[in-house]
């Protein structure tokens, strides 16, 4: 019996040498690989991808990025000579996205221009970014086109259409919305050289299969941007609505003082209201998409007994100080419905 019993501990410890020897063996080629990853993995270069924020194609041989590095001669003390482009920084590049291959290690700020105006495809709206102490890696970032319209009107909670001429009457309210469903802008249809929807092949489609390209719905955004340059903020940006300087935002314009107005929007409303004068901006700042069909933005008014509802346009607000600040500037993309 107690022979047994040997030869049972032999093949015990035997098995249990072996046991060990391969979890060794293991360990050493997890951690030697790991290794030989993290090596590989680490990039001298960086390099950057840019895609089409609605439907996500690649379009880095489309578009350009430019990026602007410190001087040899700048400080920064504060946010005002972060942002301060001209006087410390220069344009170290100007590429397509997909060509660049840049060492940023050892940058303090860096601050990348996505789509500038006069080059690429000129869909994609201009937007900034800023890089702290960035390392080398691919980074790819997405970038924006505008619908060419926004069709929009106001119902009551009766699901009546309102005419706001002259309109004074308190209660519950929402704003519909929605993009062109057809238009022949070729650029528009992410169709023709440079996309991956080629001329050729679009042509070669059904028409019921070119419907989703005419469909804005599936291409275009209302986006929050931001420029350096309009940012007027003497602090880093502390509420969503700081990030940016250029955003989506409706004009509702009152016969009196807007500020005496009470106007309170759905909490699942992703935007702020400013007053100022006449005038009350409910700007957003995160993107107006339509995907997946008809937006829609609730809210509540209740009106001062001498104050009416004249207009309500619908544009870009530029905001540079953030939502403590009336916006400087509104351009107007459309009008409500008649």
């Amino acid at each position: 019996m107690l022979a047994k019993n040997k030869k049972m501990l032999k093949r015990v410890g035997y098995g249990s040498l072996a046991l060990i020897f391969i979890l060794g063996l293991w360990y050493w080629g997890a951690t030697s690989l790991s290794g030989l990853q993290d090596e590989e993995e680490t990039p001298v270069l960086s390099t950057f991808g840019l895609s089409s924020s609605v439907d996500g194609e690649d379009v880095s041989n489309l578009e350009y990025i430019e990026i602007y590095l410190a001087t040899s001669t700048a400080t920064f003390d504060d946010w005002e000579d972060i942002r301060n482009i001209a006087g410390n920084f220069d344009m170290e590049s100007r590429k397509l996205a997909e060509d660049i291959n840049i060492d940023l290690s050892g940058e303090d700020y860096v601050w990348l221009k996505f789509c500038p105006s006069g080059y690429g495809s000129e869909v994609f709206s201009e937007d900034w970014e800023l890089l702290i102490n960035p390392s080398n890696m691919l980074r790819e970032y997405f970038v924006s086109d505008d619908p060419t319209d926004l069709n929009f009107n106001i119902i009551d909670s009766d699901i009546n259409e309102i005419t706001v001429a002259n309109h004074q009457t308190d209660g519950n309210y929402t704003i519909i919305c929605d993009v062109p469903h057809y238009t022949t802008t070729a650029a528009q249809l992410h169709v023709g050289t440079g996309w991956a929807m080629s001329d050729s092949d679009f042509a070669e489609l059904t028409a019921t299969q070119q419907l989703i390209y005419y469909d804005e719905a599936h291409w275009t955004s209302y986006k929050p941007l931001y420029d350096p340059n309009s940012d007027e903020m003497t602090v880093w940006p502390r509420y969503d609505i700081e990030f940016f300087t250029d955003c989506p935002a409706f004009k509702f314009t009152f016969n009196d003082s807007a500020g005496s107005v009470n106007f309170t929007l759905a909490d699942n409303v992703n935007a702020v209201t400013i007053a100022d004068g006449v005038y009350l901006y409910v700007v957003f700042h995160e993107a107006i998409e339509f995907t997946t069909g008809i937006q829609s933005f609730a809210y509540e008014i209740e009106y001062p007994d001498t104050v009416e509802l004249s207009d309500v346009d619908f544009g870009r607000a530029t905001i540079p100080k953030g939502a403590s600040t009336a916006p400087t500037s509104f351009t107007k993309v459309s009008d409500i419905a008649a």
